[in-house]
């Protein structure tokens, strides 16, 4: 990954079905992206339909806030993660 690189331009497409507690966010990039690099999405302050802010899950708040976790899941992710949070940190 390398820092400093601004976001490809995106056009975001929203798939919304019948219930909201089963909508997605897609990003559809607007150029070809190089299959062998990683690319980071990030999204911050996040609000519901009716404004309110959306909390971080408990595997985020692990990562950005460096809290230990027992869940193998998250300990086998963290580096990658940390790693990507710093990144978007220096840039944003």
């Amino acid at each position: 990954m390398a820092a400093g690189l601004r976001p490809v331009p995106t056009l975001p497409v929203g798939y919304t079905p019948q219930t909201t507690d089963h909508r997605a966010f897609i990003l559809w990039p607007t150029k070809k992206l190089d299959y062998s690099r990683r690319y980071i999405v990030a999204m911050r302050n996040l609000r519901d339909a009716t404004g309110t802010p959306l909390p971080p899950s408990d595997g985020f708040r692990a990562f950005r806030d460096g809290i230990p976790t027992s869940d193998p899941d998250i300990e086998n992710r963290r580096e990658l993660y940390e790693a990507c949070i710093r990144i978007v940190s220096s840039i944003s």
